[in-house]
């Protein structure tokens, strides 16, 4: 008996059940490529069109620009990485802000309802961390399920930036992507951040030391705390600059999680200064919404995830003009 397969749309239904010669078809016509989610009809397992033997090679080769979301092919093409970084760069910290929050003024509902969602699921992780061992189950969970809702919520924003028709549920795209994917980009993050604050850390445990030492806070001591500290906030966001795309790149043009930190990477430290001046704006504006109780954050991450959709058209996209 042949094997049967499903797949899953750009609008993430599933296709099928269907034979090998219907998904060659579904290729051939345009409606699936390398990218697109597959898995058989007596597994539960999903992987990607080009990760099977008898599929591969019959796909043709991914397209040079990164793959194009479904349901917009009127849309500009994706530069390639080569354009990118021989293109100039007019980054503007103020106008990403800016016109971040004219597009949580267009777009409300949208961005504040699918952030929303998301915290609700945060929120309900958290409540669940309160069962006696269950955090144990709680935490992994949390780690896995953070990455693939903030890049769903880029991709989101993103989409909502360019005038594209985006509709709240969309904010789970993100586990379009393998398991192991999100598990590597959750690891890269921890790692890279981990490694950014040591230098922050150690100075603030040497003038603990020196403090104790003495056994009284001398002028040195604070003199180190206080660099550390600062040294410390300074550090950590030094990821969120370099790599905070990434998420969003593997979501836009189908990237491997090293390729898509790659390309994050090379091309925000073409502008670092501004890049690392934006993700401090960034970084304010979500403090501010939890001093508020955490109800800001209804208004400040929308803001966020428009001024980041902007950054990431400029850096990465075709420079949309905002949408009207």
């Amino acid at each position: 008996m042949p094997t049967l397969f499903r797949i899953r749309g750009g609008d993430l239904a599933e296709y099928g059940p269907a034979t090998t010669d219907q998904i060659l078809e579904w290729i051939r016509a345009g409606k699936a490529d390398h990218l697109t989610p597959i898995r058989a009809e007596d597994s539960a397992t999903w992987t990607r069109l080009e990760w099977i033997p008898d599929f591969a090679a019959l796909l043709p080769p991914p397209h040079p620009q990164g793959r194009l979301l479904p349901g917009n092919p009127a849309r500009a093409p994706l530069p390639t990485i080569e354009e990118l970084r021989a293109r100039p760069i007019q980054f503007h910290v103020l106008d990403a802000f800016a016109d971040g929050f004219k597009l949580v003024l267009r777009r409300p509902v949208l961005l504040a309802g699918s952030f929303l969602l998301a915290g609700l699921i945060a929120l309900a992780l958290i409540a669940l961390s309160f069962i006696p061992y269950a955090v144990i189950a709680t935490l992994p969970t949390a780690l896995i399920v953070a990455g693939p809702l903030w890049g769903g919520l880029g991709l989101l924003a993103l989409r909502a930036w360019r005038g594209e028709a985006v509709r709240i549920r969309e904010v789970f795209n993100g586990f379009r992507l393998p398991l192991g994917a999100h598990l590597r980009t959750a690891g890269g993050f921890v790692v890279s951040t981990v490694l950014a604050l040591l230098p922050g850390i150690g100075l603030i445990a040497t003038g603990i030391d020196a403090g104790s030492q003495a056994q009284n806070l001398t002028f040195t001591s604070a003199v180190l705390i206080l660099a550390g500290a600062l040294l410390t906030l300074g550090l950590g966001l030094v990821p969120l600059a370099l790599w905070g795309f990434a998420p969003t790149l593997m979501l836009e043009r189908g990237l491997r999680p090293r390729e898509a930190f790659r390309l994050s990477r090379r091309i925000t430290s073409l502008r670092p200064f501004r890049s690392l001046l934006f993700a401090t704006g960034c970084a304010i504006l979500l403090g501010v919404g939890l001093l508020l109780g955490g109800v800001g954050l209804l208004f400040t991450v929308p803001w966020v995830l428009g001024a980041r959709a902007r950054a990431h058209d400029e850096f990465f996209g075709p420079r949309h003009a905002p949408s009207a």
